[in-house]
């Protein structure tokens, strides 16, 4: 960490090292450190999908469903691997459904299982994942998620 610290102070205008260390961060579930340097990463490289997925993963761990939501969407306009993107916006509305109000999540949980759906259709195939998933848990015994496993 302070290898990659240093080379952000030594090379400010470098997305690499700001991305960089976001990955370490990352690593070590230190969530807004990750957030800032990741967002760091983009104003310098706008175009980049990976630093766009990376902070809709940190912001999905840090409750920011939201954001996370955006993020991965804007990870797809970039060219991001389409099925390990919606399958972890899928993820991120699942847990954003968990944190709702019981009786106020089903919208949550439809997109969800519709945004598992597109995973699936543009090539999601980690079928075990899908079956032991913790950030899935809340979908599991919908008729729609039994049925998408049932399909494979």
């Amino acid at each position: 960490l302070a290898d990659d610290t240093r080379y952000c102070e030594l090379a400010p205008e470098t997305y690499q090292a700001w991305g960089q260390r976001g990955d370490l961060y990352r690593a070590m579930k230190r969530w807004k450190e990750a957030i800032a340097d990741y967002a760091f990463a983009i104003r310098l490289a706008p175009e980049n999908y990976y630093y766009y997925f990376a902070r809709g993963d940190s912001r999905t761990r840090q409750g920011e469903f939201a954001s996370a939501v955006n993020d991965f969407r804007k990870a797809l306009d970039y060219g991001s691997p389409r099925g390990d993107t919606y399958y972890n916006m899928a993820c991120a509305y699942c847990l954003w459904a968990k944190s709702l109000e019981k009786g106020t999540e089903r919208w949550a949980i439809d997109k969800a299982l519709e945004t598992l759906e597109l995973a699936v259709k543009e090539g999601w195939t980690d079928w075990q994942a899908m079956k032991t998933d913790a950030d899935l848990e809340i979908i599991r015994t919908e008729p729609r998620f039994v049925k998408l496993l049932e399909g494979k």
